[in-house]
């Protein structure tokens, strides 16, 4: 397993990127939110960008893991 994380989605608020981050361990993935929120300016970088924060993955679980966010994003809509 590649011990480097990588982005594969981009999420707007936090319930998304944990319903996302559930999706992908219920898959077996291993997976980390790094929000770009700070307490220190409370929804400023969110609204600037319009993403609240990253799902990240190994590198080599991107694809699989990209594949699997498009399928559930496309079930949802």
């Amino acid at each position: 397993m590649s011990e480097e994380f990588v982005p594969v989605y981009s999420a707007v608020d936090e319930i998304t990127a944990n319903l996302v981050r559930s999706c992908l361990e219920e898959a077996g993935i291993p997976v980390v939110i790094r929000p770009r929120e700070s307490s220190w300016f409370d929804g400023v970088f969110t609204v600037a960008t319009g993403v609240w924060g990253e799902v990240l993955v190994p590198g080599d679980e991107a694809e699989r893991a990209s594949a699997i966010v498009k399928e559930y994003m496309e079930a949802g809509s």
